[in-house]
């Protein structure tokens, strides 16, 4: 009886560390998928920020072309209004 206490005392004791070291795993495991959960979301919002000024940057861009195709298309029409008016005067 005596030698089943000690090698279950022994037993319960190892089964104490094992859990122990599994827990501190676990924490080490988690705060690492937290870490990496954190630095993808970090990488993933820089990634965005810098498409979404691109994006503007392309927006203004082309907002600035239009603008100008709209001021020469303008001039044109006016042109050929001035033509059209020269030609019948003729």
């Amino acid at each position: 009886w005596a030698r089943s206490t000690a090698e279950n005392l022994a037993l319960a004791t190892h089964w104490l560390q094992d859990s122990s070291r599994l827990r501190k795993a676990i924490r080490h495991a988690i705060y690492n998928a937290r870490t990496v959960e954190h630095d993808v979301s970090r990488g993933l919002n820089y990634t965005m920020m810098t498409k979404l000024g691109g994006t503007y940057k392309l927006k203004e861009d082309l907002e600035a072309q239009l603008a100008k195709v709209r001021e020469e298309s303008t001039k044109a029409a006016a042109q050929r209004r001035k033509l059209a008016a020269s030609l019948e005067s003729k």
